[in-house]
């Protein structure tokens, strides 16, 4: 399967140790190449480029210090804005027949500070039989040099999802 964006870069855990700046995974799972999204408009690298994780568990952590500049579809779709200006998109993918979520909670708003790790969401994904995709994407990645990720698994908030570069200067 070919890379639809060559700037989001497998690399071994000592690789990335040290490099640009790290970005917490904002939810537990699997980590795979955007490509195996199920959503052409994430697969394709339509929405910003990434990873996507096979979610595990019922939380959603601050992957960085930010805001929150939207929450859209019903609670699946976050755009978070870092304080160094990164746009990460978080987009769970379930289908709208489990919505609207059973215990959704919200513990930040629309336009809020939070810091990382800190909890933004929650809910009971206990009914959702299906598979729950995240695609987590950066949607301004064209300011941006390399995106570097290592795990193939991880655990909200502490894991490490990817690193980000600078871009290079010509």
């Amino acid at each position: 399967m070919m890379a639809v964006h060559k700037q989001v870069i497998k690399a071994n855990e000592n690789q990335v140790q040290c490099l640009g700046l790290p970005i917490y995974s904002p939810v537990s799972g699997k980590v795979f190449p955007l490509e195996h999204h199920p959503v052409a408009l994430f697969s394709r690298g339509i929405l910003g480029c990434g990873v996507m994780l096979l979610m595990t568990g019922h939380k959603l952590y601050a992957p960085f210090d930010g805001t929150v500049e939207q929450i859209r579809a019903g609670g699946t779709e976050f755009i978070l804005k870092s304080r160094q200006g990164i746009q990460l998109l978080i987009s769970l993918d379930i289908n709208e027949r489990y919505l609207p979520l059973n215990g959704l909670r919200y513990y930040i708003n629309q336009k809020q500070s939070f810091t990382a790790k800190s909890l933004l969401f929650y809910a009971d994904f206990r009914q959702v039989k299906e598979p729950i995709h995240v695609a987590v994407t950066i949607i301004n990645h064209q300011k941006l040099g390399g995106i570097y990720y290592s795990h193939q698994q991880v655990l909200a908030p502490n894991d490490i999802l990817f690193h980000i570069t600078a871009k290079q200067r010509r």
